[in-house]
């Protein structure tokens, strides 16, 4: 599983073990092993869904991600008005 977002997924200013997608990535983990579920944090400071579009495309797309989650919010009402 790969998640996008902006600052809000990427948590810079947290330790990586606490970061939204590590928990999310434990709770999943944890709830089936038999799954063996990663999660991925593909999150930037200041990216809306434009940036996550074009990371998806040609980045992450090539990993073959099982599921994708996409969290944007302020950045593209932010960016929209500028």
């Amino acid at each position: 599983m790969v998640v996008f977002g902006g600052s809000t997924v990427f948590c810079a200013p947290l330790p990586l073990e606490q970061t939204p997608t590590e928990v999310m990535g434990r709770r999943l983990a944890a709830a089936r092993p038999d799954l063996g579920i990663e999660v991925q944090n593909a999150g930037a400071e200041w990216h809306c869904s434009q940036h996550s579009l074009i990371k998806l495309l040609t980045q992450v797309r090539a990993l073959r991600p099982d599921a994708v989650v996409v969290t944007h919010a302020i950045n593209d009402l932010y960016r929209s008005f500028a």
